[in-house]
């Protein structure tokens, strides 16, 4: 260094850093800013003493970490990061060793826990250089005579170099290798961080790209095994703190439900960074994947897709989604071993035994998803030319299980929406060697199923007809027949499907609730009715012991445990249906809990039974939430939209429920009786009375059998002060059904404004017999009681309906105020 930039540190005014010691044995002290940009020139920066007062970390911090964004130094120093206890450990190895290389994958926050020692240190008055990114390490040798100078100052420092991996850094391992014995060197502490497998790259495949003195000196580094730290996964503590830290709306949350989430995480990601970060904060995948896959699959020299590693991947990914064991035999066998090597610890696990797993299936059905819903045409060709030699490659090893199994789990794909039907069809094709059998219910539970969910019918028809080609007395098949009649309309076929079924197994769930189905459709509804009773009277021991079933798809997807589930899934959303149909909604809600749990991949049946249910149940909100789950997955199935209305109808939200219905009505041409009495609920609710009116004609034409559609038409009668009619339309509405409070209150409605007030509250008492926290139940009575002048007790009926309702007066209370009763 020139002497002209040297000075006493005594005579030197502002913010000055020692570098050396004179010949009188003073402190040589130089402008820290003259430092900063020497230090600058070996492509390394100096902490200013000023930094954390220039810099301050702000909410947008947080809010671009949890976007993907990397912690900011000034954030660490403010505590805004959750602090592993690793970094203890870090720490004490760092001061043990005074050199220590952190080594982790993408993701394992090896740059946050750099920071965080550098923030300590700093605060313990040491110097700090550090370099962050892919700037090169430069003049190693004038570097070391800086520090050394640094060091005979007095001077302690602290050395962080983040992604050693690179070559542009490799001069960091020679400054390392000659300060090793300086005599001040316990002053002197290196902290460095790897990613893997980059690192391991660098040490055995690229050294001869960097110069001999420095590969020597890697080589010494590496030799040394205390110099390295790797990282491991969070511990379930370090979740829990993770999800107290971070986690949106915990405030109402007890311990114990922490506890119980953090547990439930751990279980689910074994304490992957880049998965607990994505379950707790729901983000965070999508980069994670895009970036591995430039990364790590894509050639640098080329900038073309490495298709053995490519090819590699996707059948690891489909092997861990179908829960497949992945091991070193089979990927020897199909030829990628070599490749699965190459990819470990970038997205590929070897555990004990020569098991391997992805980074989580979750995370492979990320990258499906990234693959193959790209937009430009000529990609997306070329990838599905990928996932076709895949495919061919697992295929041609010639095992049956494995092959249905994947197969399975690609139409299971479809149907969560990670890859297209189209793309599907186009690249699978059953092996010449799967059974029949296996055939048989490929074509029913995975393919025609999946047709089924995205109604897609005619498909459906077709692959359940070749099942029934191959197993023409299979009652699962001529069961998924009937269904798929059904759908096309072609109700005498259906019925005799159904009937030959039943002649088989007289005591076939399904079957009965199948041909009530049909006989609906064919408005035979006594007939119907009979149908969906007899399906609950059975007592069907396979569906009440599902809970005994050792597996369920939620923890395996062996395939022919997964082809008893949905055997067991269907049967029970059958039965469910058949206990709604005659409004046993309790127990509708129990058969279709069941089924979500056993098999969330058929979801939307059972989501459409369960939100049927929950609107049975009066539970709207909640019917309403299972509704727009089931819309996200088809968003114009005509049974979901009704069942939205109908939530809405219940919130008293009638603009949103009218458009609803009549989306549902847009898309049934034949105006589904249920969906045009769901509208003149909406029409009613809106005061136009007229129009619902005529809905509730319309609906009574196509079914005068349900007592739902009466009471509706009633209310409408009601609000058009058509007492009389209303009247009628109530009585008919009970003698379907006697236990439906509504009607009862629309009774009591009509006989309140006719003034027959002793009977009115007669039916006020049995609506609110049959549900007591019916406020519009207590409205009704508190006009029949002030009519008949028992003023107190009317007064007393309103308060409870006030209670119950405060938001939304009830409509029997609007219906006789001023017309000439005394006011409550």
């Amino acid at each position: 260094m020139a002497n002209d930039s040297r000075a006493d540190i005594q005579n030197v005014e502002g913010d000055v850093i020692g570098i050396g010691v004179s010949g009188n044995g003073n402190i040589i002290g130089k402008d820290i800013t003259l430092v900063m940009n020497q230090v600058q020139t070996f492509g390394l920066n100096l902490l200013s003493t000023n930094y954390f007062r220039e810099y301050k970390s702000g909410d947008q911090d947080i809010i671009d970490w949890k976007n993907g964004f990397s912690f900011k130094l000034e954030s660490i120093k403010e505590k805004k990061e959750l602090r592993r206890s690793v970094v203890d450990t870090v720490r004490k190895n760092l001061e043990r060793e005074y050199n220590l290389l952190i080594l982790g994958e993408s993701g394992f926050s090896k740059s946050t826990i750099l920071m965080e020692i550098m923030c300590e240190y700093y605060e313990e008055g040491y110097k700090i250089l550090y370099n962050f990114g892919d700037v090169e390490i430069k003049n190693s040798s004038e570097l070391v005579k800086f520090i050394e100078e640094l060091l005979t100052a007095g001077n302690k420092t602290l050395v962080a170099i983040d992604n050693v991996h690179n070559e542009r850094t490799a001069a960091i391992f020679h400054v390392i290798d000659q300060l090793s014995n300086h005599s001040l060197h316990k002053n002197l502490f290196f902290i460095l961080t790897a990613r893997l497998p980059e690192f391991d790259w660098l040490v055995n495949d690229r050294l001869n790209k960097i110069e001999e003195s420095y590969r020597h000196s890697i080589r010494k580094f590496v030799q040394h095994p205390n110099y390295k730290f790797e990282l491991e996964a969070f511990t379930k503590n370090e979740i829990l703190d993770f999800v107290k830290m971070y986690k949106d709306q915990t405030v109402n949350q007890s311990d114990d439900q922490l506890c119980d989430l953090a547990l439930k995480i751990f279980k689910e990601t074994k304490g992957h960074p880049i998965m607990v970060k994505f379950y707790v904060l729901d983000r965070g995948l999508d980069e994670d994947v895009k970036d591995r896959y430039f990364r790590y699959l894509i050639d640098p020299q080329t900038a073309q897709p490495d298709l053995a590693k490519i090819n590699t991947i996707l059948i690891c990914i489909l092997l861990d989604i179908a829960n497949l064991p992945i091991t070193d035999k089979l990927l020897e066998k199909i030829g990628i071993l070599c490749h699965a090597y190459d990819l470990e610890h970038a997205m590929l696990y070897q555990f004990m035994g020569g098991f391997w797993k992805t980074i989580h299936p979750k995370w492979g059905m990320s990258l499906l998803f990234f693959l193959y819903n790209e937009k430009n045409n000529s990609i997306l060709f070329k990838r599905k030319e990928f996932l076709k030699n895949s495919l061919k490659s697992l295929f041609d090893i010639s095992d049956e299980y494995l092959a249905s199994s994947i197969i399975q789990t690609l139409y299971d794909l479809v149907l969560l929406k990670i890859i297209s039907i189209d793309i599907v069809e186009s690249i699978v094709s059953i092996p010449e060697y799967v059974s029949t059998n296996t055939k048989s219910n490929l074509y029913l539970f995975s393919i025609g199923l999946t047709y089924r969910i995205l109604q897609m019918y005619p498909q459906m028809m077709d692959y359940y007809n070749k099942a029934l080609l191959m197993s023409p007395n299979n009652i699962l098949v001529l069961n998924a027949n009937a269904v798929s009649l059904g759908f096309l309309k072609r109700y005498d076929e259906a019925l005799i499907c159904c009937n030959k079924s039943l002649k088989m197994d007289p005591n076939n769930i399904s079957a009965w609730t199948n041909k009530g189905l049909i006989l609906n459709g064919l408005k035979k509804y006594d007939e119907a009715l009979e149908c969906w009773k007899k399906a609950i009277e059975i007592d069907d021991g396979y569906v009440i012991e599902w809970n005994k079933k050792p597996h369920f798809l939620s923890e395996s997807r062996d395939y022919d445990q997964s082809i008893l589930n949905r055997i067991l899934t269907l049967k029970l959303i059958s039965k469910g249906a058949s206990f709604c149909f005659l409004k046993k909604y309790q127990e509708a809600l129990e058969c279709s809990n069941k089924a979500l749990e056993l098999d969330p991949n058929i979801s939307l049946d059972g989501l459409s039974t369960k939100a049927w249910a929950l609107n049975g149940l009066k539970k709207y909100d909640e019917a309403l939430e299972c509704s727009n789950k089931a819309l996200e997955l088809d968003k114009n199935n005509v049974w979901v939209l009704s069942n939205k209305a109908w939530a809405l109808n219940g919130l008293k939200r009638y603009d949103e429920a009218l458009e609803c219905s009549n989306i549902a009505i847009e898309l049934d041409s034949k105006n589904d009786f249920s969906t045009l009495t769901n509208k003149a609920v909406s029409l009613n609710g809106l005061k136009k009375y007229d129009e619902a009116l005529e809905c509730s004609n319309k609906a009574l034409q196509l079914n005068s059998k349900t007592d739902w559609t009466w009471l509706v038409k009633g209310v409408v009668l009601n609000g058009l002060k058509r007492y009389d009619e209303a009247l009628e339309c109530s009585n008919k509405a009970l003698e379907l059904d006697s236990h439906n409070d509504l009607s009862w209150n629309n009774k009591s409605w009509a006989l309140n404004g006719l003034t027959k007030y002793d009977k009115a509250l007669e039916s006020c008492n049995r609506a609110l017999e049959l549900d007591s926290k019916n406020a519009w139940a207590w409205a009704n009575k508190a006009v029949s009681l002030n009519g008949l002048k028992k003023y107190d007790e009317a007064l007393e009926c309103n308060n409870n309906a006030e209670a119950l309702d405060k938001n939304n007066i009830p409509p029997a209370f609007i219906l006789l105020e001023g017309e000439g009763q005394e006011k409550i």
